[in-house]
């Protein structure tokens, strides 16, 4: 997977409460899905000057977290499961970028997948389960609105 900060427009995340202290995040629709990205800067680093893992952990749970929402036409989605593995450091000044992929979806759960970049690099992998609340009502539009709750 490549992505770019230059193609499609890129919207803010609008969240409250924990995701703005270390944000923003911004994601945009593509054909397949969705895509995120998370410039990350010196907030993000722990002492051995990289970004901190927890940073990164937020980034791909938001992110597959709103792949089950894109989706499955949930209203809201809660982790029951993130398994992640770190594959590179990120820096300050690069940006993760990340496409969830949807691997199934029942009427309770949906099962996610994702790779998480940072330039040429593989960041992280990760898988997820995601318990699915509150389906959108007909009429509603397929996605609802994407600002996580």
């Amino acid at each position: 997977m490549t992505v770019t900060e230059t193609a499609g427009e890129w919207q803010p995340i609008d969240d409250s409460a924990f995701i703005r202290l270390i944000g923003p995040f911004y994601y945009r629709t593509v054909p397949a899905g969705i895509e995120l990205r998370f410039p990350v800067d010196e907030r993000h680093q722990n002492r051995a000057g990289i970004v901190q893992g927890g940073a990164v952990a937020t980034f791909i749970d938001r992110s597959l977290g709103m792949g089950a929402r894109w989706a499955s036409h949930a209203r809201y989605v809660r982790t029951i499961n993130l398994d992640i593995q770190f594959i590179n450091s990120v820096h300050a000044g690069q940006t993760i970028f990340g496409r969830p992929a949807v691997q199934r979806v029942t009427p309770r759960l949906a099962f996610m997948t994702g790779i998480f970049e940072a330039g040429d690099r593989v960041v992280a992998t990760a898988g997820g389960v995601f318990r699915l609340d509150a389906k959108n009502k007909p009429g509603q539009g397929p996605r609802g609105d994407l600002h996580v709750a």
